[in-house]
């Protein structure tokens, strides 16, 4: 559906700025900087339009024939300047349309007599008051000329009356002006200032003769136009440093637009708060980012005890970013635990790395687990994670063990006590344990399980029922038990054991 609108003039035309069609003078150039302009008699609009204003600037009457066949009639003046087609449901075919007179080339004629006229179109003059006519001006550019067709009485708009009653051109811009260099108005889109029309350039709404009433974000009114404010503002007043709001990537303080920090977290510039949020590395203070202590990813402030987290390579400890141990295996150190595996011959402890010889005599630990020794030097042992002398020495010094029985005579298991001293849990046959001590069995006695009981047979010392270790005197120790000796005379010398030394060149067999 679309809605017609004519003009019967030949001195009218419609163009449209925005919402509004506006009929001007034929000579008047519709505005192209709002939305589309129309150069002839018709227009058409669609049915999305129903909003759209009618208005008119030039006192006078439309007669709008309705679609119901009603005739309305538009009367346009100061107070009543323009109508909204949604008021009269328009939505068909609609003519606005002036009065006609019969007089050719009259503006307004009688509304009683149409042959008498008022007024003349423009560029015609009233001859004959008794039977008006209009009559042509001589000078086409003549808006209206005196009884005289040759000499004009006002100009049309871009046009002034000279000394010489004929019409030159204004300078460019000027709507009207008393002089070719003093402009009393502007055309559309520019505003007088000091007799010139100057462009209304960045402005929302430029009134001809007050210049700009609102500019755009980022400039201000200076002197009825629009001047750029500072970089960073998205409007100010009074003056380009005089910032109302900022754009993004800046903040407010003191009516000035600052920069945020190049340090701040993307999209976390706030333009009234500044820095909400600074990249890592970077701490918050003041609306802006500040370098952390080059120990932390992460602070609190610029203190070394200030750390929230810490690089790679670092760990977390009372608050501060701590250097993981050189000997801490690559990729193993952890913020907040520190080291969780050692280099070999290392174990952790306290989120560093200690050499295995810091548990004593360890030769190797465990890489992950502290205070575990896997191996240890010399004759030591590993018992429960700890290097230890095994049961048949003792440690004699911090760095040796050595056999039992060197330090407890006939011992021949053992364990340490006090300060390198040895306690024997266990001693060689025929040696009874007394008070950490071996004590040898006495004279006829028998070493049965570990301790001494009287013996009433021949041997002097017995290791259990049936062997014997010493025989009394005048026996001899063969197999284990005693024998006498029969060939006495033959020994030269003799031992409780055995014979040790035969003469005349007899061997000793027992």
């Amino acid at each position: 559906m679309f809605i017609l609108l004519f003009v019967l003039s030949d001195s009218l035309k419609w163009c449209k700025i925005e919402n509004t069609i506006v009929c001007v003078y034929t000579n008047v150039e519709c505005p192209t900087s709002y939305g589309w302009s129309v150069e002839g008699f018709l227009i058409s609009i669609s049915e999305y339009d129903m909003y759209t204003t009618i208005g008119c600037g030039i006192n006078t009457e439309h007669n709008v024939n309705l679609p119901d066949g009603t005739e309305l009639k538009m009367k346009f003046t100061n107070k009543q300047k323009e109508f909204r087609l949604e008021d009269y449901l328009v939505n068909k075919k609609t003519e606005i349309k002036r009065d006609t007179c019969n007089i050719a080339n009259c503006n307004i004629c009688s509304q009683n007599n149409p042959n008498f006229c008022y007024i003349c179109n423009d560029n015609y003059y009233l001859a004959n008051r008794i039977l008006p006519e209009c009559v042509p001006c001589k000078n086409a550019i003549c808006k209206q000329c005196n009884s005289n067709p040759s000499v004009c009485s006002s100009c049309y708009d871009g046009l002034y009356l000279n000394n010489e009653f004929e019409c030159d051109y204004c300078s460019s811009n000027c709507k009207t002006c008393s002089s070719k260099e003093m402009c009393t108005d502007c055309n559309t889109g520019k505003y007088l200032y000091n007799g010139k029309c100057l462009s209304c350039q960045y402005c929302y709404n430029c009134e001809t003769q007050t210049g700009c009433r609102q500019c755009w974000n980022g400039y201000y009114q200076e002197n009825n136009g629009c001047t750029p404010c500072d970089s960073n503002c998205k409007t100010c007043s009074l003056q380009s440093t005089n910032c109302l709001s900022c754009k993004q990537g800046s903040y407010i303080q003191n009516n000035k637009c600052l920069m945020c920090s190049s340090y701040c977290t993307t999209n976390k510039c706030d333009t009234i708060q500044g820095c909400t949020e600074c990249m890592n590395g970077y701490y918050k203070n003041n609306m802006t980012c500040f370098k952390c202590h080059e120990e932390c990813l992460t602070c609190l402030n610029n203190q070394v005890n200030g750390c929230l987290t810490c690089e790679n390579g670092r760990y977390f400890n009372n608050n501060q970013c701590v250097e993981c141990d050189d000997n801490c295996e690559i990729n193993m150190c952890d913020v907040v635990s520190g080291c969780q595996k050692c280099k070999i011959g290392y174990f952790p402890e306290e989120k560093r790395c200690s050499p295995c010889s810091k548990m004593p005599n360890c030769k190797t630990c465990s890489q992950t687990e502290k205070y575990q020794c896997i191996s240890c030097v010399d004759r030591f042992v590993v018992n429960d994670y700890q290097c230890e002398c095994p049961n048949h020495l003792y440690q004699n010094t911090s760095s040796t063990c050595d056999e039992c029985y060197k330090n407890k005579s006939n011992c021949k298991l053992c364990q340490k006590y006090g300060n390198y001293e040895a306690e024997c849990k266990v001693c060689y046959p025929p040696f009874e344990l007394k008070e950490g001590s071996c004590v040898e069995c006495q004279s006829k006695t028998n070493y049965i399980g570990n301790i001494c009981v009287n013996n009433n047979g021949n041997c002097e010392l017995q290791n259990g029922e049936n062997e014997c270790l010493k025989c009394p005197t005048d026996f001899y120790l063969r197999n284990k038990t005693c024998k006498p000796f029969d060939n006495k005379n033959l020994c030269e010398t003799n031992s409780k054991i055995t014979c040790e030394n035969c003469g005349n060149g007899i061997t000793t067999t027992g």
